[in-house]
């Protein structure tokens, strides 16, 4: 299994990656979902809204991953209740930056 260059632990990749919504569905919880706008099968807002909608999953942090810069854009896919909207090209330090930020935000989400 691969290793996570951040933070030393095991990672793997998350289920199908042409049907995220439908490995959920199958039981896999990720820790963190980082999910491109434009993928196959479901779109990355309507798999967030997905997310958002269940309880099992409505703590996982979510990173939003795109190329669309339009400030309307990420308006309103951080009011769909994403936790970080990161730019492509993205560096290493833009997505641990992303996926620290993301934590913080869940974990202050889940305390209110």
């Amino acid at each position: 299994m691969p290793m996570c260059a951040m933070c030393c632990t095991p990672c793997s990749r998350f289920g199908d990656a042409r049907n995220p919504a439908q490995a959920l569905m199958a039981g896999e919880a990720p820790d963190l979902l980082i999910v491109d706008i434009h993928i196959p099968v479901v779109n990355g807002l309507e798999l967030l809204s997905f997310i958002r909608r269940k309880p099992r999953w409505v703590h996982m942090p979510v990173i939003i991953l795109s190329s669309e810069s339009e400030e309307e854009r990420v308006e309103q896919v951080m009011r769909m209740g994403a936790d970080g909207y990161v730019f492509k090209p993205v560096t290493i330090e833009e997505l641990e930056m992303a996926i620290r930020s993301a934590s913080q935000r869940r974990r202050a989400v889940a305390a209110q």
